[in-house]
């Protein structure tokens, strides 16, 4: 005779999760790495905003390719920066400002630095975050001029 057909599809259904739920990673797993380092950076950004406001510091946070330094401004008469730690992206994340940097002091940005003297010429701009094997899918963190900024769950356009 067989399985009655109540215990057929609990085995199909249990093989088909099995079955399903890698497939699912894998198939989700480049978008996942790039929304977590998104999320992570932008609650690094928080987080230096916080110390910034209650220890009356000043940070940089100097953006590349593929990782990102935090620094510390030495409260000295030469004024230098301290790097302080250096954080690289995970699962060949990459961004698309390489050497963007943004200072924070008493708890707000306070001012933006591209490369080459570049500076904004809109009210806003989106640090992108990209996968190396696929620049088509994007997220990022737009900043304002005015020193607000949020996280972005995905950009379009050009990089």
């Amino acid at each position: 005779m067989g399985l009655p057909l109540g215990k057929k599809l609990w085995i199909a259904g249990l093989l088909f999760f099995l079955v399903a739920t890698p497939g699912l990673y894998f198939f989700r797993k480049e978008t996942y790495a790039l929304n977590k380092t998104v999320r992570l950076v932008s609650l690094r950004i928080f987080e230096y905003e916080e110390l910034s406001r209650h220890r009356v510091f000043r940070y940089k946070i100097e953006f590349q390719r593929d990782y990102y330094k935090v620094y510390l401004l030495i409260p000295s008469p030469e004024k230098r920066w301290k790097e302080i730690v250096m954080i690289r992206y995970e699962d060949a994340v990459e961004t698309s400002m390489s050497g963007f940097a943004l200072e924070i002091d008493r708890g707000n940005i306070v001012s933006y630095d591209w490369p080459a003297g570049g500076r904004i010429l809109r009210p806003s701009i989106v640090l992108r975050f990209f996968p190396a094997k696929n620049s088509s899918k994007q997220s990022g963190i737009l900043f304002y001029k005015n020193g607000t900024w949020r996280a972005l769950k995905r950009c379009y356009g050009a990089a």
